[in-house]
């Protein structure tokens, strides 16, 4: 296939994406791929209601705390660069569910997990799956939606992860003190059933399988989209308005740290590191230091902990808003060249 027949190819699924209404069928979509989200936020999250009950258990040191912590990120890490290349190169769906299926059975082997040395190998293996899912997520979640609207679009996505997070810690409350700390673990593993049916529910990218060359599966993925957009609207769909022709260029990470977006790039590096520093040092290590430092009741440490946690997402949430806000008054003055790329 000649490139010129490629970006004709894609330009029609994006016209074609363009002009369906906000129906069911979208909200429908971004309830599946949420509860990978919450799940993978709950999954996150769930070591700061264990950490007080395993540091006495197996007399912990500081430092062996701050290595099982650490090792949680560093797989996330791992693994939003593995699935992120997976999702380049073998679609959408298939890093979704094998992320996915990662994070969930690797919660489940967590919960057998018999010494500090084991849950420490186990944690560094599940978040290879928990950072994998939620970038790949949201850029699947983005591409279905049109341009107008994406921003909230994505972000009532998005909010699922700090529900997800408030969860983990209520859940926590309870169920750790009567059930044990595995318990919470076996929660975690449940997002693995999805994947047994996350295909059947939802097609692949139309705008991947455009770009990547597979007319026929980017077809037969729009036309299912169309057809269940348009039954959960009751009217049928307008035709779509052509667009002009997409770049021929490839986005590259070096995009990144080029001159239009390398200002954005740290900028939003800053906030986010800043943001999730003190996110996950309060969600995290308070618990533990209310548990071993002030010896206070296990129900006492993660109950307050709890209160600090929400407290901090109320404000790291109208930080988020302002964000989109700004992105949106900024994509509103870019050359209209680059506004009909953006979606790559």
């Amino acid at each position: 296939m000649d490139s010129a027949s490629g970006r004709s190819s894609v330009d029609d699924i994006v016209a074609r994406l363009e002009r369906l209404p906000t129906s069911w069928w979208q909200v429908k979509a971004r309830i599946i791929v949420g509860v990978a989200t919450f799940f993978d936020a709950f999954d996150a999250l769930a070591i700061a209601s264990i950490l007080p009950v395993i540091v006495p258990l197996w007399k912990l040191t500081p430092p062996q705390i701050g290595l099982m912590i650490s090792a949680g990120f560093l797989g996330q890490l791992l693994g939003a660069l593995l699935f992120g290349w997976i999702a380049e190169r073998y679609g959408r769906m298939t890093a979704m569910i094998w992320s996915i299926a990662l994070f969930g059975i690797m919660s489940l082997v967590c919960a057998l997990a018999w010494d500090y040395n084991s849950l420490l190998v186990f944690r560094t293996i599940q978040g290879i799956g928990l950072g994998g899912e939620v970038p790949v997520a949201a850029v699947f979640i983005s591409e279905l939606a049109k341009a107008q609207g994406r921003g909230r679009f994505v972000l009532l996505y998005e909010l699922v992860f700090p529900i997800g997070l408030v969860a983990a810690s209520l859940v926590g409350l309870w169920v750790v003190p009567h059930l044990g700390w595995q318990y919470m673990f076996v929660i975690g593993a449940l997002p693995a059933l999805l994947t047994l049916v996350l295909r059947s529910l939802l097609p692949e990218s139309p705008r991947w399988l455009a770009v990547r060359g597979r007319d026929a599966e980017a077809q037969a993925a729009m036309t299912l989209i169309e057809t269940e957009t348009q039954k959960a609207a009751g009217r049928p769909l307008p035709p779509p308005k052509p667009v002009v022709s997409t770049l021929a260029k490839p986005a590259s990470l070096a995009d990144l740290f080029g001159p239009l977006y390398l200002r954005r790039t740290l900028v939003v590096w800053v906030i986010w590191f800043s943001s999730y520093f003190v996110n996950y040092g309060l969600s995290i290590w308070l618990p533990t230091v209310y548990r071993t430092v002030f010896k206070l009741p296990l129900d006492f440490s993660d109950r307050h902990s709890l209160l600090v946690f929400v407290a901090f997402h109320l404000v790291t949430h109208q930080m988020q808003r302002m964000q989109h806000v700004q992105d949106r008054i900024h994509h509103c003055r870019r050359p209209r060249h680059d506004q009909r790329a953006s979606w790559r």
